[in-house]
């Protein structure tokens, strides 16, 4: 098997070497989707290193989730899927989740999601909108006890607006995002739960505009969602900081105490 890859020259980044040479193969199409590699031993002589340095390597290009080692069989290169792709960054978001995280992501959503509907409206088929008519109405009988239902309906209504502009890139974006929803939700009902909105008649506004394809009706609807969304995030946020004030001020030693 014939791969363009060659001797590495610099052995201080042999392994990185390998996997950005290997990478670079797989993003420019040299390598495909399902494409079998080179064993292990024709690494080694193509880039003239050792075993042990091909082996890091793969263990990286597999830690990406670029190729898959399938032991007797082979280093197959992986086909990725948008969920391969939005995994990293939602784990980074997730991971980085605070007070400034639930302000920022609604700084990204009022910026984008009132356009997101808009191309909703211009560009939606027949079987988006039966699809969250149906969701809707799962929504709807959603009790309140059972909430984590509600949260995750919440979220992929989001997704499903977001599958209707037929732009595979805005969902691809968006998704890291709405995933924060069930969470940011959560803290609502927790904190600031008399500040909950009206999610169910914000989205059949949404809907009812995206129906009718109109644009500047389905963007104002979903702004107004969107306004509405921060004002309970900013709640929360404020009662967060303010428990954490007073934890500050119990702990603070009393005057005169040294």
């Amino acid at each position: 098997m014939s791969m363009p890859f060659t001797r590495i020259e610099r052995p201080s980044t042999l392994s990185q070497e390998i996997v950005d040479t290997i990478e670079g193969s797989i993003l420019s199409h040299g390598i495909g989707p399902g494409q079998k590699l080179p064993t292990e031993q024709e690494l080694c002589k193509s880039f003239a290193v050792s075993r042990t340095v091909v082996r890091e390597a793969l263990r990286m290009l597999s830690a990406k989730g670029l190729v898959s080692i399938r032991k007797r069989t082979g280093i197959f290169v992986n086909e990725l899927s948008s969920r391969d792709a939005t995994a990293g960054v939602g784990m980074y978001l997730a991971l980085h989740f605070d007070r400034e995280y639930i302000l920022h992501v609604f700084n990204v959503r009022q910026a984008v999601e009132p356009t997101v509907a808009r191309w909703a409206a211009a560009n939606r088929t027949a079987a988006n909108i039966w699809a969250m008519e149906k969701h809707l109405l799962a929504l709807e009988d959603c009790g309140e006890e059972d909430r984590t239902t509600g949260y995750r309906l919440d979220q992929e209504f989001h997704q499903m607006v977001a599958d209707a502009t037929h732009n595979p890139v805005v969902p691809l974006m968006m998704q890291p995002v709405y995933a924060l929803i069930p969470r940011i939700r959560g803290l609502v009902h927790a904190h600031a739960p008399e500040v909950r909105g009206s999610e169910v008649e914000d989205y059949r506004r949404i809907l009812q505009a995206i129906r009718q394809r109109d644009e500047d009706a389905a963007y104002h609807e979903m702004q107004l969602h969107i306004s509405n969304a921060a004002q309970q995030a900013n709640a929360v946020v404020d009662v967060l900081d303010a428990a954490a004030a007073r934890e500050v001020q119990g702990a603070a030693p009393s005057p005169g105490t040294v």
